[in-house]
């Protein structure tokens, strides 16, 4: 039966049995084996692995830009309910990409980043990784982390496959009086290479692993947030991702952190601005008129190492990101509170610190909750022995400018990377 010729012919009791049974596969998703429908609205992406066994169901499960269902666990299981230690491959077994090249880097990179990243693979259902994906984000709908390829790219070739556009965020909170800043160093330079789309030039996986490493640690403890990891066993593979996620809503960390008064978040003011900065929400008078000092006295105060933690549920992501990062690699990150510039193009000296810090993890606000944190997102592992032995947070000095600041390191670094928040987007959908 042709179904284009539906409205030529009367329909008999075969016909409808057949119409019927493809419309219950459309609707099931991919509660099945076979070759999956097309994606509508899809990423133009592939299996990474040719052979893995969810090649038929990886692009219907997790391709798709805004899907409007979520699939069945028992297609795509989440990565820990099929092995407890996930290698390289098992996560590859995974991944789509809108270029063999990504493949090909990522597998490099993932073989050279430390191993609780793979453990903490457990809590996703896949990864892709695709030109056209700016931020990079994880999606509680889908289980899966979408990464945006210029944090992988090698040659100068690769770079030119992917889009260039501007995240959308870089324009909000203009009309603000303050700017929030923040940055990663190592050995008195940048911890890790950015993208210049103006030049040619190739990086090596030195300059790059890093950076993988950052986002990694970021959009993983969104997964694990959603999926704790004692729990992911118990996941009953008839529900589908979003509805397992609902079902564990009271045991995620970033609930456990809302319910203890002593690290958790509570200063309504930066609630209020993270929307503006993050969210794209118009700023009013009260907004507008808030001085880069009473948004660094408000945060200050708060168990917080960046506006962005007030952004959603980016408070464990930021915290846990800071920790293992200077855990692993030893790297600091400093934030700061600064005034808006009133120039047109300002660079790194019209930034003027109200009030900074380099390790802000390691304040006596912070460092309770880090323990905490890390203990509920990797319970293989105990940190708290090396958090308990570092020393402070060091302040930043006000009205110094944020290129004074790289005096801390005793030389001048390169110019500092300006950007206005963290390239990292946490898409939220409602539960049902």
């Amino acid at each position: 039966m042709k179904l284009s010729n539906i409205s030529e012919r009367r329909f008999t009791e075969k016909d409808l049995f057949l119409l019927f049974f493809i419309v219950w596969l459309l609707a099931a998703g991919c509660q099945n084996t076979e070759e999956a429908p097309s994606v509508p609205d899809g990423f133009n992406v592939h299996p990474a692995n040719s052979n893995t066994p969810y090649k038929n169901v990886l692009n219907y499960c997790i391709g798709q830009k805004y899907p409007s269902q979520s699939r069945s666990l028992r297609t795509l299981p989440l990565i820990g309910q099929v092995t407890d230690n996930p290698g390289v491959e098992d996560i590859m077994n995974r991944v789509l990409v809108s270029h063999d090249w990504m493949a090909n880097n990522f597998r490099t990179l993932l073989s050279l980043l430390p191993a609780d990243i793979l453990e903490l693979f457990k809590a996703t259902t896949g990864v892709v990784i695709s030109s056209d994906i700016r931020p990079a984000y994880y999606n509680p709908q889908t289980g899966a982390i979408y990464i945006d390829p210029a944090y992988i790219w090698l040659t100068n070739d690769e770079k030119l496959t992917i889009s260039n556009q501007k995240d959308s965020r870089s324009d909000y909170g203009k009309t603000l009086k303050f700017v929030p800043l923040w940055r990663y160093v190592k050995d008195k330079k940048y911890a890790y290479s950015g993208t210049d789309w103006t030049k040619q030039y190739n990086r090596t996986v030195d300059d790059v692993k890093i950076g993988l490493a950052h986002l990694l640690y970021h959009e993983l403890s969104h997964a694990n947030d959603y999926f704790p990891p004692p729990l992911i066993k118990t996941i009953n593979l008839d529900q589908t991702v979003q509805s397992a996620a609902y079902s564990l809503e009271n045991e995620r960390a970033d609930v456990k952190i809302s319910r203890n008064s002593s690290i958790r978040l509570s200063s309504s003011v930066l609630f209020t601005l993270s929307n503006v900065l993050y969210g794209g929400m118009q700023p009013g008078s009260a907004e507008n008129g808030y001085s880069p000092d009473t948004v660094s006295f408000e945060l200050k105060k708060e168990p917080a190492n960046d506006m962005y933690n007030f952004y959603g549920v980016e408070d464990i992501a930021m915290v846990f990101e800071e920790v293992m990062l200077h855990y692993h690699y030893g790297i600091d990150r400093q934030m700061a509170i600064t005034k808006m510039p009133a120039v047109q193009n300002p660079t790194a000296a019209d930034y003027v610190i109200s009030w900074g810090q380099k390790n802000r993890f390691m304040d006596d606000r912070l460092k309770p909750k880090a323990i905490e944190i890390t203990k509920l997102l990797l319970p293989k592992y105990d940190l708290s022995g090396f958090i308990n032995s570092l020393g402070k947070a060091t302040e930043m000095v006000k009205n110094t400018t944020w290129a004074d600041t790289m005096y801390i390191y005793k030389t001048l670094l390169p110019p500092p990377d300006t950007r206005l928040s963290n390239d990292i987007l946490l898409i939220n959908y409602s539960m049902k």
